[in-house]
């Protein structure tokens, strides 16, 4: 569609004009970039007549136009800190990455045999696949015995764990240069701790240690309990239990990723909110996966 403006017509008439031909603009910078992509024949050349303007020009607009849309520093709150140590590993004091979303613990090649050229690397073969936060896989060359001691301003004394880790293989991530502490060390000196009377209690200062902390005694919860969690109707449609009869349901919990389990039975809870006279007769159910649970409740009246 083709409109035309008058000599008369308002600034504000112009403006609503260029907005419905490029969209809106922040600059004439921009504006013009949008203007020139639009003569672009196929080729990628612009279809103005020669002398209206230089290729060098129209680039450098465009760059201009592009480079004011970036930001210049990351959004506050994107990126949060990660939660490092300071541990000693056979004499070497060395800085190391707490990751309770990693399952094992890995030391870099490079850190291996700088300080670690005594342990023996015992092969796996292909019993462990490790993923990686990308998805990919993760090569090792093996596992090795160690012991890592961890430090008092995080555990509340100097306290020395055994564990095994796995030898990760030079590549290219920074991330996997650094010596990775996964919750099967966590775990470990977490059990320790509790067993000391003395620092059983202790709290740390930094809130990276007592955030690690909090979800190591959640995860110790979680696998001392033999209960997953509450069975919930899955809807919201009310449902009518009759007089003297059995009603199955279909229910779903969240349970935990501590649980390796396949099997749970689902019981009467001690303390419930269900209508007087109504009871869940206990009932055999089975995990559809390692976190949901989509058992059939049986209620009985």
């Amino acid at each position: 569609m083709t409109k035309h403006l008058g000599p008369q017509a308002k600034p504000l008439a112009y403006l609503e004009l260029l907005d419905s031909a490029y969209g809106a603009v922040e600059d004439g910078d921009e504006l013009y970039a949008r203007f020139m992509s639009t003569l672009q024949n196929d080729e990628g050349h612009m279809g103005v007549k020669p002398g209206k303007s230089s290729p060098t020009i129209e680039k450098n607009v465009w760059r201009r136009a592009q480079n004011k849309k970036r930001p210049s520093t990351l959004p506050r709150g994107l990126v949060g800190t990660k939660t490092t140590a300071q541990v000693t590993i056979a004499g070497k004091d060395t800085t190391c990455l707490l990751d309770t979303g990693s399952q094992v613990t890995t030391v870099p090649q490079s850190f291996y045999e700088q300080h670690l050229p005594d342990l023996t690397i015992h092969p796996l073969g292909d019993l462990l696949d490790v993923e990686g936060a990308n998805g990919q896989l993760v090569p090792y060359l093996g596992y090795i015995e160690l012991s890592v001691t961890f430090p008092k301003d995080f555990v509340g004394a100097d306290m020395e764990v055994h564990t095994l880790a796995l030898v990760i293989p030079h590549i290219r991530s920074a991330v996997h240069e650094q010596v990775l502490i996964g919750t099967n060390t966590l775990d470990a000196l977490y059990a320790d701790l509790q067993e000391d009377p003395n620092h059983s209690t202790f709290q740390p200062l930094p809130y990276g240690y007592r955030a690690v902390l909090r979800i190591l005694q959640q995860r110790q919860t979680s696998s001392t309990s033999s209960s997953l969690g509450w069975a919930k109707m899955v809807g919201k449609t009310p449902e009518v239990v009759p007089a003297g009869q059995t009603v199955i349901l279909q229910c779903m919990t969240n349970a935990s990723s501590a649980h390796s389990d396949k099997y749970v039975i689902i019981e009467q809870p001690s303390a419930s909110s269900l209508p007087s006279g109504l009871l869940v007769t206990a009932s055999f159910g089975q995990l559809a996966n390692e976190t949901t649970l989509p058992p059939t409740c049986c209620f009985e009246k």
